[in-house]
């Protein structure tokens, strides 16, 4: 069962999202994370694709092994196809920001279910458009 992690700055949610995926908690996986990365990301969010490896290397999760990064365009397929696709499967997602314009935010689908670590506006899974999915190896 899934524990819903709030976001404790506003622009944490990949980190929140992947203290879901790995059910380690917060205070845990900032302390692997190191205090560098959670205040880069506090600040800035996780940008850049160094910055989100490293997230996912820290856990001891590693890229092709424990979770592939695939972006989703809509011309090699629909988002209720992806979203069919993804069912029963581990995944955080990259949608556009209800809360800042121009801005991306990242939510937990658990398989079953969608989590969403922030503390203003929240998505319900009908309104979810992935751009970019970490998909976890279910193994």
């Amino acid at each position: 069962m899934t524990m819903m992690q709030k976001q404790l700055y506003d622009k944490d949610c990949f980190l929140c999202c992947l203290v879901m995926a790995t059910s380690i908690p917060y205070n845990e996986a900032a302390e692997k994370w190191g205090y560098d990365l959670v205040a880069h990301v506090a600040d800035n969010g996780l940008i850049g694709r160094e910055y989100v490896i490293q997230a996912f290397e820290k856990l001891g999760l590693i890229m092709d092994v424990d979770y592939k990064v695939l972006y989703l365009s809509l011309d090699w397929g629909s988002v209720g196809f992806t979203k069919n696709m993804l069912w029963g499967r581990r995944a955080c997602l990259q949608i556009k920001s209800k809360n800042y314009r121009d801005k991306f935010h990242i939510v937990y689908w658990d398989g079953q279910e969608l989590f969403d670590p922030s503390n203003k506006l929240t998505y319900i899974w009908e309104e979810v458009e992935p751009i970019y999915i970490w998909l976890f190896n279910e193994r």
